[in-house]
């Protein structure tokens, strides 16, 4: 009996000098050298907005970071503010693993979402361009340990041109602006004219503004006349579309002449190219734009 008491005594002490001598590898291999080290954060690379609406933005942020470990990890959360001087307008949460190669400096993408109408409130005090502070941490998965890295970057961050941006990404998009019919509403040497209808849809539930479409119009290639929208048109956050119509009235009397042979005879093809101006959020927004169609005869 005495005998196998001293065996268990003697296992017992090895399973605890084997489990001694793991720990001590783990807690020198993960926190001492530098597979252990947690991804240092470098800079925002680029902020995109991919949705607007009347309360938030939902952003898209891209930081470098670099992993200093010897082996693959993944980023696995994280949780930063988005502040401006100390007030929090924002936050970003993703639980979606993240692979970082080893030893290597890339790319990490992740989703926010800012409140719009504080962020224009602070911005428009600051002549649009604000200093975004992203605060908090993401952790990191090494295998066998998590490590949490700290965050504490200043972005400055072009409100005004991002939201710009994005409208005029939405109205080549057809997402902003639909081009309707666009008719030969008269013919002759003294008044002739085209009218290009089109809808105006809300598409981020906030006031839009259409101010003016100063273009041209070309028919079948020809430099023919120049047009604009009659009046302001005012899409309202209660109401989804508008009707208007940009009215051209044509001045090249060549090109009025050459219509008249032509009217009857083949297809009359058309093309504008103009700057439109909307106003959005309190901002002045403008940008080439340029539509084209067939043009239906009368």
């Amino acid at each position: 009996m005495l005998m196998i008491t001293s065996e268990k005594r003697m296992i017992k002490f090895a399973i605890l000098i084997i489990s001694t001598a793991v720990l001590f590898f783990v807690a020198n291999t993960f926190l001492c050298s530098p597979t252990g080290i947690a991804p240092e954060i470098i800079e925002v690379t680029g902020i995109k907005i991919l949705e607007l609406k009347s309360d938030s933005l939902k952003l898209n942020i891209n930081v470098l970071a670099l992993n200093k470990n010897d082996s693959d990890i993944d980023i696995d959360n994280v949780y930063l503010n988005l502040m401006i001087g100390d007030d929090i307008i924002g936050t970003a949460l993703s639980t979606e693993e993240i692979r970082m190669k080893k030893f290597d400096t890339s790319t990490v993408s992740f989703y926010a979402n800012l409140n719009t109408l504080k962020a224009i409130e602070i911005a428009s005090e600051k002549k649009d361009t604000i200093n975004l502070r992203l605060k908090g941490e993401v952790t990191a998965d090494l295998g066998l340990i998590s490590i949490p890295a700290e965050v504490d970057l200043i972005h400055k961050f072009n409100l005004r041109k991002k939201i710009s941006e994005t409208v005029e990404n939405d109205t080549k998009s057809n997402r902003l602006l639909k081009i309707g019919a666009a008719r030969l509403k008269s013919l002759g040497l003294a008044d002739s004219r085209v009218e290009v209808e089109f809808q105006l849809t809300n598409p981020y539930g906030i006031d839009i503004l259409l101010k003016e479409y100063p273009s041209q119009i070309f028919i079948n290639e020809n430099k023919s006349g120049e047009g604009n929208i009659a009046v302001e048109i005012l899409l309202q956050k209660e109401n989804l579309t508008t009707e208007g119509s940009v009215i051209y009235e044509l001045k090249n009397v060549k090109t009025i002449s050459s219509l008249f042979g032509s009217i009857l005879k083949r297809k009359l093809e058309y093309r504008t190219g103009g700057i439109i101006k909307l106003e959005i959020l309190g901002y002045n927004i403008q940008f080439p734009f340029n539509f084209e169609g067939e043009l239906i005869k009368i």
